[in-house]
Order: structure tokens, then C-alpha cells, then sequence
């Protein structure tokens, strides 16, 4: 067993954490190969690029994971309306302005950063 001298403890640059719990604090599941050694997807490892970017930013550890459900859940919701948009086509339904419906909610959703497939 390893003793951590009582400086490491308080350094916050000590390298305390191994990579299966780093794996689990960041939400990612490395496979393995048959050789045993840990493998990280692309988007695993964007995700933990996200993740170290929110850290220097001053984010905490609960924060950042916020963030990241937040993240999924617009997504998700973006998805869908995609998907329901492309029904509406294939429907031959009107646009929403011609309905009189305003178009405010549909378009917060289409805000920077978060393409919509059309």
C-alpha cells in the first residue's frame, strides 16, 4: 500500500485519483481490450476535454456534471424536435407561421452551438 505523504494531501496537483475513478467521477466507461488495458472512445475523450475546459473555468465537480445533463436534456429535446419537424413534412402540415403559432420556442432551440438537423 502506497503512503501519501500529509503535503500530497493538500496539493491539489497530486496525482491521488486512479484512472477507474477518474473514469467514474467524469461518467465515462472505458472498454477493454483483450490484453486488459482501458480504451476510451472519441467521445469519451471529448467529453473529458469538456470537462477539464469547465474545470479551468472555475466550475466544481457537481456544477460540471449539471452542465452535462443540462447539455443531454437539450440535446434530447433537440432531437426530437428535429424528428417532429421532419414528420410535419412528410405530413404536409403548414409551417408554424402560417398556423399563427409562434415560432419562439422552436427557435430558442435552434440557438448557437446547438444545430438542428432539417
Amino acid at each position: 500500500m502506497e503512503v501519501i505523504p500529509r503535503a500530497g494531501l493538500d496539493d491539489v496537483t497530486w496525482p491521488v485519483y486512479t484512472v477507474g475513478q477518474v473514469a467514474q467521477l467524469l461518467g465515462v466507461q472505458p472498454t477493454r481490450s483483450q490484453g486488459g488495458q482501458r480504451r476510451y472512445s472519441r467521445t469519451e475523450i471529448d467529453r473529458i476535454q469538456q470537462v477539464t475546459t469547465l474545470v479551468s473555468e472555475g466550475f466544481t465537480l457537481p456544477a460540471i456534471r449539471r452542465v452535462l445533463e443540462l447539455q443531454s436534456e437539450v440535446t434530447e429535446l433537440r432531437r426530437q424536435l428535429a424528428a417532429e419537424r421532419a414528420r410535419s413534412r412528410t405530413r404536409g402540415d403548414r409551417p408554424q407561421r402560417e398556423r399563427g403559432v409562434s415560432g419562439h420556442a422552436a427557435a430558442a432551440l435552434d440557438g448557437p452551438g446547438w444545430p438542428v438537423e432539417e
